[in-house]
């Protein structure tokens, strides 16, 4: 979710058809299965399916419980989440309201995010809302914000070239608004099985989790070709460019990627009926509000 934005503010790419409408999808999530086999792991760290072939859990970094809905980021908070008809994930939602004794502050807030997708499967917005308020334990201080993301994504003959961030917020009755424009170019080679790499999910989410979660296949499909680089600008006109590294197997799936300073080696094994459906909760020591607040992102950068 990374940099997000507010506003539908590209040309009329965007697709309205039954496949944008939450649906109990949570049965049709599937994993993408590339030449018989699908991802086992990255950096050797473990995804792990259950026996109808969806995805439950990624090492610490998050599991899913398909029964209650939920996506769990460490043992004590937890997520709702919802699907579409297809299986992507339609919406993300959170509240919290607990006491940092650490910090001497108490925080409360909700969030939640919302992901919209063209017939062909390809997200095409994300709009994230959140609200927190902090108050200090000692001398009872507070302060509020309020943040809105969109981000508004275009597709050209099956590839993402452009993503659009619109981001505002209230902080203590301040207002801020920054935009940036993200271009994507793409080279020849083929994205043979419509992976979604991480290099390209990093344009619009910075967060390990959820760049995660569009490799396995839980924000769409990916592009018909492999990206080579992208340029972000900002509303001041502020460019700076990054070119992919992203290698491939013999048989066209991905084999790693270098993104953020860390190289990550994906690993395949062959389709089997994986592991029963039971909850796996994860151990991250990372709050609910980390990963969808927007404030707390931003100020983690």
């Amino acid at each position: 979710l990374g940099a997000m934005a507010l506003g539908l503010l590209m040309p009329p790419v965007f697709t309205s058809c039954g496949d944008d409408e939450p649906g109990d999808g949570a049965g049709n999530v599937q994993t993408p299965v590339y030449d018989g086999t699908r991802i086992s792991s990255l950096n050797n760290v473990p995804v792990r399916y259950d026996q109808q072939g969806r995805a439950v859990s990624f090492g610490s970094e998050f599991s899913i419980d398909y029964s209650t809905g939920r996506i769990y980021f460490d043992e004590e908070e937890n997520v709702t989440v919802s699907f579409t008809d297809k299986g992507y994930i339609s919406s993300i939602k959170s509240s919290w309201d607990y006491e940092d004794k650490y910090e001497d502050a108490r925080y409360k807030g909700n969030a939640s995010v919302q992901f919209s997708y063209d017939k062909d499967g390809h997200i095409v917005k994300m709009t994230e809302s959140s609200r927190e308020t902090y108050i200090s334990t000692e001398d009872r201080e507070s302060s509020t914000f309020e943040g809105n993301v969109t981000m508004s994504m275009a597709w050209k003959d099956g590839n993402l070239v452009k993503v659009v961030a619109d981001e505002s917020e209230i902080e203590d009755g301040e207002k801020d608004h920054d935009r940036y424009v993200y271009d994507i170019d793409y080279g020849t080679q083929m994205n043979v099985f419509k992976q979604f790499p991480m290099s390209l999910a990093n344009a619009f989410s910075e967060d390990t989790s959820w760049r995660i979660l569009a490799s396995l296949g839980f924000l769409g499909i990916g592009p018909n070709r492999i990206p080579e680089s992208m340029e972000e600008t900002d509303d001041d006109g502020y460019s700076d460019s990054d070119n992919f590294s992203i290698t491939l197997n013999d048989n066209g799936t991905i084999k790693s990627e270098y993104v953020e300073h860390m190289v990550y080696y994906y690993g395949y094994s062959a389709v089997t009926k994986g592991m029963s459906a039971n909850k796996i909760s994860s151990g991250k020591p990372m709050r609910a509000r980390d990963l969808l607040l927007f404030k707390s992102r931003r100020n983690s950068k």
